[in-house]
């Protein structure tokens, strides 16, 4: 019995932890449950804000409470105390505390008083012991004034993802234009970091839509939520990719993928699952993301450091080598890896700030968290954009298809700052050059 009592709380708690309400506000659903307490939904109400509840019981014997409770009666009875004894539940137990039978079904509306976020609980309580096992049909619809379906806390996004669509096409216009300016350099791993503001502008679309839906019709769509989820999917897996190729060398320090390919692929195809996993279950799957997006940041720091190292030991041969000028273009590729790695470091350090900052005084307030992600987002593509744009002096070895032609590491270097083009980054090239400079 104890153990029973154990799963009921922690089901309660939970449930308690997915704060802000559900995706879709007009509810039909049935299920079957002997807990003691089934939290039915949470809602953030706007002052005269209304709910009605539709229930129905078999079999008819079953007797069940209906609670109302605001956020503080919420905390006092669920998130303090380790167990609640039916013999506590009463017409005093919570703002709304009113009982009903498989016989007299339950209808039940109402409006609120005053702003804030309310949780709608079904209490199995027969007297002073749990009741027994019940099938239940619910339906029921949760409206803020004005028609409004959204949650109090999730009324902004719609707004917010349209000011995200205005700022990302400024910043595909600035990084295109850039890209007009020097349209002389076809560089690939330009084209791979332009993936990053179409796939967030067109994320940024469909969350428009998707909120948009939820505002006005309350009731979710699939084909709304598939699109959705795709797209944030899809925006994830670029975004971490970007960076895991910016941070391997690819098209900076190395003319190719060949020794990181099949990991980064294998890492971004678990990514892919997590994520999956992360947008079907919610919060309870976040671990598993949790852990990927550590393997991805750690992978990406150790690339980044194994190209600083390489083009430190290249400028220190660059610098002994008689004719080439002591800045080279090996030193400004470490200036842009150096950069990447604290533009880095400063995305982990405000995304944990950030999460903190959710947990302790965001949790009514989902909105404030999205958006501070976002502008994270923003930020980081400013600083990504600026470290790695083209300029005048290239940067940038050829690859395949490119134009114009560019110096590799079989090809006699030339001894112009401006046209100067380090070999492919690898472990013996490293070497190497390390010995040749202690030699020097």
């Amino acid at each position: 019995m104890k153990n029973k009592k154990l799963v009921c709380f922690l089901q309660i708690i939970l449930f308690s932890l997915n704060l802000g309400g559900v995706f879709g506000y007009i509810e039909d659903y049935s299920f079957e449950s002997d807990a003691k307490f089934i939290l039915l939904d949470s809602f953030g109400f706007l002052k005269e804000g209304t709910f009605n509840f539709q229930i129905s019981l078999e079999p008819e014997s079953s007797t069940l409470w209906f609670l109302t409770c605001n956020s503080e009666e919420f905390d006092d009875h669920f998130k303090r105390n380790s167990e609640i004894p039916c013999s506590e539940v009463d017409e005093q137990f919570c703002e709304v505390a009113v009982t009903f039978t498989g016989a007299n079904p339950l209808n039940y509306s109402n409006w609120v008083t005053g702003s804030g976020v309310y949780y709608f609980i079904l209490a199995n309580c027969n007297g002073s012991s749990l009741g027994d096992s019940y099938n239940a049909n619910v339906h029921y619809t949760l409206l803020n004034p004005g028609g409004e379906q959204l949650s109090s806390d999730e009324i902004p996004f719609p707004s917010l993802y349209i000011v995200l669509i205005v700022v990302w096409v400024l910043l595909t216009g600035m990084w295109s234009l850039n890209w007009i300016i020097n349209r002389t350099q076809r560089i690939k791993l330009h084209r791979v970091i332009s993936f990053f503001p179409f796939a967030k502008f067109a994320y940024c679309g469909a969350a428009v839509f998707y909120w948009k839906t939820l505002s006005i019709s309350g009731v979710q769509t699939v084909t709304s939520l598939a699109v959705y989820g795709a797209l944030y999917i899809l925006f994830e897996l670029s975004f971490y990719s970007i960076l895991l190729v910016i941070s391997s060398g690819w098209g900076i320090t190395r003319d190719d993928l060949k020794q990181d390919k099949w990991i980064m692929l294998v890492v971004i195809f678990i990514l892919a699952v997590c994520l999956s996993l992360s947008f079907a279950f919610g919060r309870y799957a976040y671990i598993t993301l949790l852990v990927m997006y550590v393997v991805i940041l750690a992978m990406i720091f150790r690339y980044a450091n194994r190209n600083i190292l390489g083009l430190r030991d290249r400028d220190s041969l660059d610098s002994t080598e008689p004719g080439v000028p002591h800045r080279s273009t090996s030193a400004e590729k470490l200036k842009m890896y150096s950069y990447f790695k604290l533009i880095m470091f400063g995305y982990l350090f405000l995304n944990i700030l950030i999460t903190l900052v959710d947990m302790v005084f965001l949790q009514y307030y989902k909105w404030i968290y999205n958006m501070l992600l976002e502008l994270l987002q923003v930020t980081m593509f400013i600083c990504i954009g600026w470290t790695f744009r083209l300029r005048s002096v290239n940067l940038y070895y050829r690859l395949d298809g490119e134009e114009p032609a560019y110096y590799t590491s079989n090809q006699v270097r030339p001894t112009t700052a401006e046209n100067i083009e380090l070999p492919s980054m690898n472990s013996e090239t490293a070497s190497t050059s390390t010995s040749s400079s202690n030699s020097a």
